[in-house]
Parts: C-alpha cells; sequence; structure tokens
C-alpha cells in the first residue's frame, strides 16, 4: 500500500493526526507530525509491505508479523514561479526534487518529542488482546536490526478496531515483532491416520488448538474456526508454504 498526504496550505496539524484509509473509509495507519514539522509545507509518505522485505534471510529471535510500514516526511516539491510574462519551472534532479525530511532531526542535539502512530492490524493475522505481549521495532539502518529503543513502553490494542497505537521518536521502517517460539513449547499433540493416504496432526500451542490433514505433497488446516485464519482453512499447501 502506498498513500502519500501534503500539507499545501501549511495548515496548523500540532493536535491532528494524518491518516491512511481504505477505500471504504476505514483507517490503517495514522500518524502524527513532529512539531517542529506540524506547521510546515511539507509531503508525508506511507508506504506498507505485507512481506518482510528487511530481515527475511537474516536470522533472527523475533519475527515480523503484520508487514512493514514506513513513514517519511520530504520537502515539499519547489513550484513554478512567474516572471514577467514567464513561467518558470528549474529542472531538478531526482535528489534535489525529493530530500527527506529526517526525523529526529540530525542537524540538531534538541530532542524532539515522540509523535503517536496507529497501525491496523491485518485482518489475516492472529494476535492476541494483551497488549503487553505486542512488541514495536524500528529499523536501525546502521546496525541492520531492529531497535525496539525508538518506541515507547506505553503501547495500546483495540481488538474491536484491531489498530495498534503507540509512540516513536524516529521515523524509519516499524513493524510488529513476535518471538519466533511465541507458540512453543506445545502444550500436546497428537498424529493419527485418518485413510490410507492421509494423516491428522492435531497441535495445542499455547495460544490456540490447530489441526493439520497431511496427504501425499500437501498439508492443509482444517476444523478451525478461528476468524483470522480462515482463508487458510481447507485450501491445499505444501508443507513448507503452509508452515
Amino acid at each position: 500500500m502506498f498513500g502519500i498526504w501534503a500539507n499545501v496550505q501549511s495548515k496548523n496539524m500540532m493536535h491532528e493526526g494524518v491518516s491512511f484509509l481504505t477505500p471504504t473509509g476505514k483507517v490503517i495507519f495514522k500518524s502524527w507530525l513532529p512539531q517542529k514539522q506540524a506547521t510546515q509545507q511539507i509531503v508525508l509518505r506511507c508506504l506498507w509491505t505485507s512481506y518482510d522485505y528487511l530481515t527475511s534471510n537474516k536470522e533472527q529471535d523475533d519475527i515480523v508479523i503484520g508487514g512493514i510500514t514506513d513513514f517519511r516526511m520530504f520537502t515539499y516539491p519547489e513550484t513554478a514561479k512567474t516572471q514577467f510574462k514567464w513561467t518558470m519551472r528549474k529542472v531538478l534532479s531526482v535528489e534535489e526534487r525529493l530530500r527527506t525530511i529526517p526525523f529526529p532531526d540530525v542537524m540538531t542535539t534538541m530532542v524532539d518529542n515522540p509523535v503517536d502512530i496507529q497501525i491496523r492490524v491485518p485482518d489475516t493475522l492472529y494476535t492476541t488482546e494483551d497488549a503487553t505481549s505486542i512488541k514495536i521495532g524500528v529499523w536501525d539502518e546502521t546496525v541492520q536490526d531492529w531497535n525496539t529503543e525508538w518506541i515507547l513502553p506505553e503501547i495500546s490494542y483495540d481488538p474491536a478496531e484491531r489498530m495498534v497505537k503507540f509512540q516513536s521518536t524516529k521515523f524509519a521502517p516499524i513493524a510488529m515483532l513476535q518471538s519466533r517460539c511465541t507458540d512453543y513449547p506445545y502444550k500436546h499433540w497428537v498424529f493419527r491416520a485418518t485413510a490410507d493416504q492421509t494423516a491428522l496432526l492435531t497441535i495445542d500451542t499455547k495460544r490456540l488448538q490447530l489441526n493439520f490433514e497431511i496427504g501425499p505433497l500437501y498439508v492443509k488446516l482444517v476444523e478451525n474456526d478461528c476468524p483470522e485464519l480462515q482463508h487458510l482453512v481447507g485450501q491445499k499447501f505444501s508443507p513448507g508454504y503452509l508452515l
């Protein structure tokens, strides 16, 4: 998903967040502006990918869930100028036309106030309603890893709206993180044959029960009422793809 918002008239956005909506008008991302840029003529870009393009080939204790969201601020494009009877626009390179405004400001020693951010959890992502289990990370380009120190500890989650709310002191790729061992160790599991070439594997994890039908060259999720997993139920996948 890609969205652009521009403060064309330098409106005071100090107490008003910038919302990015679905075609039906549902808020999926919302961010407030840093205090310094709240009244400036700027452009705010929101980019979301459903997959992890930063750490997919790197082994880590935490994994990205729900995709990656990237908020970035840019200077407003230089407008055309009228002189005498001529309307002129300077021809600029891509780097000159699109200049990033870093947050926090690297040119000052002053500490910027954190900004409020809201991210909607995808409908196909299973998560608990306990906000204490939610971890938010900001990508640290220097060390090529996720950093949770740029996120303030007060994180809330509205299960009805599926909206995670938090404060960040940095604009960079942001993602929800989850331990690879969230559902380990298993509480209980049973493996039993159901036909000549099919079997049923039942696993009781820490959070939910999963039933898998295993057949020749396929595995599929069955007998599951979890709303977030309905798009997987009854579908045949290769074992590596589903698991």
